[in-house]
């Protein structure tokens, strides 16, 4: 089995682009060096506060493994001297704050405003992802630690305590939170073995005068293996070679250079964003991501300059790509990925100031060739250049409808919800938590009106997709049928949001069909998790029960079971013929999985799959009457954007229609300010809403006062380093 490409701290890596992987993890090694050393001495010094702050400045990951490692340091020295130690940690560790504070506490502050949900376990075992070779210096390992322990040798010790640690967060650190991405700590984990197979070798030759020939030999033999028949083959060569020419090479040498002078380069200067479908066989440009370097190159700002990043618009960003490509990349959890679907898209690209897209997939070319929204402007090679005739490429625009406020507790999911109905979008909405709006009359929507609001666009088809959620629940390995596991009583589930059962608690639910409920699960293998609603009905009748799910499942009906079945597959609705009762009906859906991806699909109508006028259903026990939310249109009798002038820090706009909702096609932050405004908003999807109260307006990017507090406790580090410093500076003699 090889190693790993590119987990990180290694040549493969930095080709990729985790430079600062590699980089922090050369800080890493000294820095715990120095700690060390302070504890020795019970003596803090500039040098270690400095290296750890380039640790926790360049890496997450290092950052982490290092806070670690330094923390047993002093339980490693002797006791007289632990006390000493632990006060020098202390002083080290308040520097080390204070030097990260203008990025940190900005940082925890204004998590919400982020993209919290990228990382995704890889499905691997640590065992199966070592190089072969590393059985060849288990004897080694086990040397360095069995002598190492025994004549309590501090560095042995110390790095056994990384491999341990590095160990159990490959295994068990994403549970705890979902950044602990397993893959990330596998440099940590085969650097510990390394450490230790160099210990053992020198503690064993340290021991017999007569065994260093033989170990030389051992040792020789390894690396030869290593060398010839893992990491420097003809293959492995010729692949480091690949990949440091196709990384350095340039643009200019790649075969699809002609596509960036024909198609790319006449876009500087133009109006509104460039889009691009994702494409393995844009890797003809140099990269599969290369239209990502466009606002570099021209100027230009790009719809993907949204994905892998901090910014809220990733979420969109990624549910674009699904909607115009063949396939679409690893995406955040939170996101209910859609298939190619143009029309949909065409809204999205309007909505977020897309004029330009460059097709690459045969598909995706030839429906924007048939679209009448879409103009095409040029080709060149297997590449098109289209425009989007439906809008004049301008960030600040006046909404068709006046703006409601929606009193939300989880914006983010809602605000997709709002994104996947295409027919919704006109209606937008304003977080509660932002300033107030101004001059409006306009009472705040509800959580439950808005989701009412957003399925009256969906229930077309008889989809449930309002749930109460609970679970997991691991089965026992000696249960033999998963679906016979019965965490709760099935039959008298009756749950209100909030409500616990065996440990668990029932949350809210709102996803668009198909609903993948394990995106949310740390743990995805051999589990049943339950679904419940309350269907209601005015009159007693025979209903269609659709379904689709992965991988087995069971429905109780009022207490009745009513239906239990197999995997269906994705799409594959399979069909039951079921009794509703009048009033409310109990609906419990449990789903079981083996392992993999799950989901689940319910859909309700008559038995010839017609949609029910008058079927409501709702997490709560009673039928509560809809309040529909009417639009009410903007009244601007042709007023409106003037001009408006961008830079990467500045929007500035003229308006003739002081007073009106004007939207912002730029992502929210809690940094942009204004002037001719009372306020900055945050609106659907992701972008900021304002009220002008003057025909001239200009959003900057500012700072808030956890920016300032953080640049305040920075330069107070700063100080407590310098002053001390410079005094000694003084006293030396020259």
């Amino acid at each position: 089995v090889k190693s790993h490409v590119m987990w990180g701290a290694n040549i493969y890596s930095m080709l990729a682009g985790m430079i600062a992987s590699g980089l922090s993890f050369a800080i890493m090694l000294p820095t715990i060096a120095s700690w060390y050393r302070d504890a020795e001495d019970g003596q803090a010094r500039l040098r270690s506060v400095i290296l750890a702050w380039l640790t926790v400045s360049s890496h997450f990951f290092t950052s982490v493994v290092a806070a670690l490692i330094i923390l047993a340091i002093p339980f490693l020295v002797p006791a007289h001297r632990r006390l000493a130690a632990l006060r020098t940690f202390l002083l080290n560790g308040l520097r080390t704050a204070l030097l990260c504070a203008w990025w940190v506490l900005p940082l925890l502050a204004k998590k919400a405003y982020s993209v919290d949900d990228f990382g995704v376990n890889w499905d691997v075992r640590l065992s199966a992802s070592l190089p072969t070779y590393w059985l060849y210096l288990l004897p080694l390992i086990l040397a360095g630690l069995f002598f190492g322990l025994r004549e309590r040798r501090q560095p042995v010790m110390l790095f056994a305590w990384m491999g341990l640690m590095a160990t159990l967060l490959f295994k068990w650190g994403f549970s705890m939170n979902p950044v602990f991405v397993n893959v990330r700590l596998w440099p940590f984990v085969f650097f510990a073995f390394l450490f230790l197979a160099a210990a053992g070798l020198g503690l064993l030759v340290r021991r017999r005068r007569a065994l260093p020939l033989l170990v030389l030999s051992v040792l020789v033999l390894v690396l030869t293996h290593t060398t010839t028949s893992e990491q420097d083959t003809a293959e492995s060569k010729a692949s480091v070679r690949a990949w440091s020419e196709f990384n350095f090479a340039g643009l200019e040498r790649r075969p699809g250079f002609p596509a960036w002078q024909d198609l790319v380069l006449p876009l500087a200067g133009t109006r509104g964003r460039l889009a691009n479908d994702l494409s393995e066989r844009n890797n003809a440009l140099g990269s599969t991501r290369i239209f990502e370097s466009v606002p570099h190159a021209i100027g230009k700002p790009i719809v993907e300059g949204g994905l892998v990043n901090s910014a809220l618009s990733s979420y969109f960003a990624y549910t674009i790509q699904c909607e115009t490509s063949e396939s679409c990349a690893g995406y955040p959890s939170r996101v209910n990925p859609p298939s190619f679907d143009l029309d949909h898209a065409t809204r999205h690209l309007e909505l977020f100031n897309a004029k330009h897209f460059i097709a690459r997939w045969e598909h995706t070319r030839a429906a924007m060739h048939e679209a009448p929204e879409w103009d095409h402007l040029a080709s060149s090679g297997p590449w098109s250049l289209f425009e989007l005739n439906t809008h004049d490429g301008n960030y600040v625009t006046i909404p068709k409808f006046m703006p409601r406020v929606l009193a939300s507790e989880d914006w983010k999911t809602d605000a997709l919800q709002w994104m996947y109905t295409v027919d919704a979008l006109d209606q937008l909405f304003i977080w509660e938590n932002t300033p107030p709006v101004p001059d409006t009359a306009l009472p705040a929507v509800s959580a439950r009106a808005f989701r009412q609001h957003i399925r009256s666009y969906r229930d077309v088809d008889g989809d449930l997709e309002t749930w109460l959620h609970l679970g997991p629940f691991h089965v026992p390995p000696d249960i033999d049928d998963p679906l016979d596991f019965n965490p709760i009583d099935e039959a008298k589930a009756d749950p209100l949001e909030g409500d616990r059962q065996d440990g668990k608690q029932w949350d809210l639910l709102f996803e668009r069909n198909p609903i993948f409920p394990g995106k949310f699960y740390e743990d995805m293998n051999d589990l049943v998790a339950y679904s419940f609603v309350n269907v209601f009905v005015p009159t007693e009748r025979d209903a269609l029960l659709h379904y689709a799910n992965d991988d087995g499942v069971r429905v109780v009906l009022n207490g009745e079971t009513v239906l239990e079945d197999g995997m269906t597959g994705l799409g594959n609705l399979r069909t039951k013929v079921i009794r509703l009762a009048r009033g409310r009906n109990r609906f419990l859906h449990k789903s079981q999985q083996f392992e993999g991806g799950q989901f689940f699909q319910v859909r309700l109508t008559d038995t010839n799959s017609n949609p029910f006028p008058d079927l409501a259903y709702d997490v709560v026990r009673k039928a509560l009457p809809a309040t529909p939310i009417v639009p009410r249109p903007v009244e601007h009798d042709g007023r409106g954007v003037i001009s408006e002038t961008l830079t990467d820090s500045s929007i500035s706009f003229t308006t003739d229609a002081p007073g009106l909702p004007h939207l912002v096609k730029c992502s929210y932050y809690p940094n942009w300010k204004v002037r001719g405004a009372r306020a900055v908003h945050l609106a659907t999807p992701t972008f900021m809403l304002v009220y002008p109260d003057q025909p001239e307006v200009t959003l900057y990017y500012g700072s808030t006062g956890v920016d300032v507090t953080g640049r305040l406790l920075t330069l107070a580090g700063w100080l407590a380093l310098a002053i001390p410093f410079v005094r000694r500076r003084m006293k030396t003699p020259s």
